[in-house]
């Protein structure tokens, strides 16, 4: 009531004055004035006056709005607007407007506000034709104004014939503008929330609210293709405006169209086949557009369409999608190509319409498109052609593209304004198409990672609703508590036999039809925690890079800075949540299976162009932020041929230099990277015991095979006589390595024998510092470079030291990939005759502290091109590993054991006295460790004295300190027992087998 004794306050106050004003007219010049003006002053004075009296009758006797709608109340105003006194009709329409907006106007009423205002809307003044606008949009804003259709189009035409009026100023025109759009929402708003829910059935037909809506967007489809509306009473409106209107519309009111058949029917049989048959045309080489801003806005509402109704409208979509592919081709003009880029792109950002289109289209029998793979094919020829282009012109094409990018980290997106374009702005104009095919490329990464956490979500919670028996799994450590607070690296983790159970919850669903023939390798050998529906938990990383290192007290140069993260895709503008796909886990496998080729292919020749550290840095950063995201989206899903490709080529690009750029990859070119440090897939089966070739298929076809190796280029670095230095290192190989030691840690329980690719690459990084030891005088060439490695080893040292996260599995697969390593390297040093080092000693141990403390032989010099000696890096990491997993050591013993027997039959006594001294280390390391004693409990032992914590060697203290975590530091005497025997009765066979 107090809201109500106001209104009637301020509605008193404008009678008033509107009789005080019609009481100025008693003079015979005013009285001739308003005779001119066809005013009739007396009139508006008695009828203001009962008015008056009226209004506080109703506010004495305290009723309500109600009241207020009578005849009484709003004539002198009506009244008014009858006469041509622009001032007063400007004062009257605001009272109107307050009638309005507070419901006190009656149907009766309206009809009459709306006959007035028709009648005022000749008037030239823009005070009155702005107050024509407000008092409009405020009717409409009522949702029973769309129960009178007719009036509701009356009121709309009003707006947009005074949008159309040429005398109009600009003022006037962009209000009503703005006017149209807020009314046309307004419309579509009422039909959306009609209470009776009467169209909502199959028939097609709008009976509620939502009539005046459909009728609107008849009138807009009519004036979209040249004809005159037939609802609205205004004229041709210009076809920008209507397809700005249309966009609006298609874009921010889709539940209309999904919630009402008549909308769905509108789609399908008029708004669709217009916008084809109009998309065609502006994007057909051999006919000239009206404009370029109209096939902007053209182009714009059919992205529209696609993002959000691509479901409604199957058929029509394929030919939507291939038109603006079409568009893409080198003979259309360069603003049809950018602009045909720009939809694609605002398309695939959206990961669940990515997700909707790949399984509607690509993994559809009824439709001959792929709509992902075939987008990302066109993407990636418009990348081969800028890089093939790049390469023979003189300007840096690569840094103007970097330099986009840099804007971008910069906070300055790139306008593209195809309007302003002209050919003689061609070198531009294929940067920016270059720009937007790349944009393609990490939309579509971007958008995988993001489905492959949904579906891992997925997985997750189904694992944690099933009814399961207690699992025969080793007890796991708590992997949610971070190790140190100088930890580099942080250690959320979760129960990795979880995705084991969730397997067998997934397997049953129905596979999903390959696209592409051949496209997928087999993976049945694979473990069940590798398969494609399994989801594997994988690490998570306290940053979504995990290479932003804080703590980096570097004096190297400023550019080598952490790679800045993509946008993630946020709610705006995309699909909405009840529209959603629901994302499983076994498509979003084959989504990643059948997409990685092209992807690897178009970021791979960009990033072996990325060769100025300086002008493209930013470009490069991007590019190497997407072969992390790809690797942990195929790594989390369990498809190994995509995670491994892009885990190779990450190894490549770390430790290839410009001395040692390998040409090709296995001896085989992967399309759309040419030259430099191409990509190439190794497929390494899920085997513990064995590494067997496994074959992946290039995007041309080729198959190229791996062992889990590197490439010719990084086994060239690894095994060949020079090693690569710190001078030979640039910023990509800095970034590389961050990213592939980060990729390494979230993976590590499903990495499998592929870790082979990461102990190489640390081989090859330990080979690149300077030898000396803790004595010696590290090289000055290259500072800040060097500071960067050593905060690398620091990391890849972490590594190892929290190898007791893994899974058992994993410790397994590391150990594996270690003894291969050594292997292959010291048979190489021995074919080449190379003097392996002389074994760690107190004298020589030292060398081994850049490793992170395990003692090793001398390697060469950083500048090394002449024969040196080479370090054990991996036999001295299988010590470590052994240390820092005494709780293990059962499952680790045999494979250390096995291998250590392989180095002793060397015909190197140096060689034999580095293994012997291993074994020293790790059996002495293991009897003496607190974990395994037969004594009190290491708490204990602390207390009394008798075992302070700085006489044991570090890796022992780690292996206490996670053993204690999971509750096993205090292990019975028994234990320890059995562990002395086992050691010992290997350290006996070893005796008698030197013996005979």
């Amino acid at each position: 009531m107090a809201s109500d004794a106001a209104f009637y306050e301020v509605l008193e106050a404008d009678l008033r004055s509107l009789s005080s004003e019609a009481r100025k007219t008693d003079s015979i010049a005013t009285q001739i004035t308003g005779w001119l003006q066809h005013t009739d002053f007396p009139l508006i004075k008695e009828c203001a006056e009962r008015a008056l009296l009226r209004l506080r009758a109703i506010s004495q006797e305290g009723k309500g709005i109600e009241a207020v709608r009578t005849k009484e109340i709003l004539r002198p105003f009506l009244l008014v607007c009858e006469s041509k006194n622009p001032k007063l009709i400007g004062a009257v329409l605001g009272s109107i407007q307050k009638l309005l907006a507070h419901n006190a106007v009656s149907d009766e009423g309206r009809q009459q506000v709306i006959q007035a205002l028709n009648q005022v809307e000749k008037s030239s003044d823009d005070t009155v034709k702005l107050k024509i606008l407000q008092t409009a949009l405020t009717m409409l804003q009522n949702p029973s104004s769309s129960d009178n259709e007719e009036g509701a189009g009356q009121v709309l035409s009003l707006c947009i014939r005074i949008y159309c009026h040429n005398r109009s100023s600009p003022t006037v025109v962009s209000t009503a503008a703005a006017t149209v759009r807020q009314a046309v929402a307004l419309l579509f708003d009422h039909a959306v929330v009609d209470a009776n829910g009467s169209s909502r059935g199959s028939s097609g037909v709008a009976t509620g609210r939502e009539v005046a809506a459909v009728l609107l967007l008849q009138d807009l489809m009519n004036m979209c293709a040249g004809y005159p509306p037939s609802w609205l009473k205004c004229p041709l409106v210009g076809r920008p405006f209507v397809l700005d209107l249309l966009e609006f519309v298609l874009l921010h009111r889709p539940t209309a169209f999904h919630q009402h058949s008549a909308f769905k029917a509108l789609l399908k049989n008029k708004v669709g086949p217009c916008l084809a048959e109009l998309s065609r045309t502006a994007l057909d080489p051999e006919v000239e557009p009206a404009s370029v801003g109209e096939a902007k806005l053209l182009l714009r509402c059919v992205g529209a369409l696609l993002r959000k109704h691509v479901l409604l409208l199957p058929d029509l979509s394929v030919t939507l999608i291939e038109t603006l592919l079409a568009g893409c081709k080198t003979n259309r003009m360069p603003w049809q190509r950018l602009l045909s880029l720009q939809v694609l792109r605002w398309l695939l950002s959206d990961p669940y319409l990515l997700y909707a289109l790949f399984t509607s289209y690509d993994m559809s029998i009824h439709h001959d498109v792929n709509a992902v793979h075939d987008t990302l094919h066109v993407a990636l020829e418009i990348v081969k052609a800028f890089i093939k282009t790049a390469d023979s012109s003189d300007e840096d094409l690569i840094g103007s593209l970097s330099a986009i990018y840099r804007s971008k980290l910069d906070g300055k997106e790139q306008q593209i304004d195809v309007d302003t374009m002209t050919p003689a702005h061609a070198a531009g104009q294929e940067v920016m198409i270059a720009y937007l095919a790349l944009e393609v490329l990490l939309a579509v990464v971007s958008g995988v990672e993001t489905l492959a956490d949904a579906a891992n979500n997925a997985s997750k919670a189904s694992f944690e609703q099933l009814p399961l028996a207690p699992l025969a799994v080793t007890a796991t450590i708590d992997r949610c508590r971070s190790e140190s607070a100088g930890s580099l690296l942080a250690l959320p983790r979760g129960n990795s036999a979880a995705p084991a159970a969730t397997a067998g919850a997934t397997s049953s669903a129905s596979t999903p039809r390959t696209p592409l023939s051949g496209s997928r390798n087999s993976t049945a050998a694979q473990s069940p925690a590798l398969g494609p529906a399994a989801g594997p938990i994988i690490r998570k990383t306290s940053s979504n890079l995990g290479i932003n290192l804080s703590s980096r007290a570097t004096t190297g140069p400023s550019v080598l800075a952490a790679v800045s993260p993509r946008p993630s895709v946020t709610q705006t503008g995309s699909v909405q949540q009840s529209m959603q796909p629901a994302v499983t886990a076994a498509t979003v496998s084959t989504l990643v299976d059948v997409l990685w080729r092209p992807l690897l292919a178009g970021l791979s020749g960009v990033l072996s162009r990325c060769t100025d550290s300086s002008r493209h840095e930013a470009l490069m950063l991007q590019v190497l932020r997407a072969y992390q995201s790809y690797t942990y989206s195929a790594g989390g899903m369990g498809e190994v041929p995509a995670r491994d490709a892009f885990l190779a080529a990450l190894c490549e690009v770390a430790v290839t230099t410009e001395k040692h750029e390998a040409p090709s990859v296995h001896g085989h070119a992967v399309e759309g990277a040419q030259g430099g440090a191409g990509p190439r897939a190794s497929g390494p089966t899920a085997s513990e015991d064995q590494q067997t070739a496994a074959t992946t298929t290039t995007a041309s076809g080729t198959a190229i095979a791996s062992s889990g190796s590197m490439g010719s280029g990084a086994a060239a670095a690894l095994l060949g006589p020079t090693s690569i230095c710190v001078a030979d290192l640039k910023v990509k190989n800095i970034h590389a390595l961050r990213i592939l030691f980060n990729c390494a840690y979230r993976l590590a329980d499903v990495l499998g024998p592929s870790w082979v690719l990461v102990v190489e690459v640390l081989c090859i990084l330990d080979r690149a510092l300077p030898a000396g030891g803790q004595g010696g005088k590290l090289d000055d060439s290259a500072p800040g470079m060097l500071s960067e490695l050593m905060i690398i080893l620091t990391i890849a040292n972490q590594l190892f030291e929290q190898s007791s996260l893994m899974s058992p599995d994993a410790q397994v697969s590391l150990m594996l990939a270690l003894s291969e390593v050594s292997s292959r390297t010291l048979a190489a040093a021995q074919q080449q005759g190379f003097a392996a080092g002389a074994a760690s000693g107190p004298g020589t141990a030292a060398l081994g502290s850049s490793l992170g403390g395990a003692g090793g032989p001398a390697g060469p010099t950083a500048g090394g091109g002449s024969t040196g000696t080479y370090r054990l890096t991996a036999l001295n990491r299988m010590v470590e590993v052994l240390l820092f997993n005494l709780l293990r050591i059962q499952d680790l013993w045999g494979i250390f054991l096995s291998h250590l027997m392989e180095v002793l039959h060397s015909g190197n006594s140096s060689v034999r006295a580095a293994a012997i001294d291993a074994l020293d280390r790790s059996l002495t390391g293991a009897i003496a460790a607190p974990c395994l004693t037969q004594a009190q409990p290491q708490s204990s032992r602390r207390a009394s004295g008798s075992q302070p914590a700085s006489a044991v060697p570090a890796p022992l203290q780690t292996a206490t300190s996670n053993g204690s975590t999971a509750g096993e530091s205090s292990s019975s005497g028994g234990a320890a027992g059995d562990v002395e025997h086992m050691l010992l009765v290997a350290l006996e066979s070893m005796y008698k087998e030197e013996r005979e």
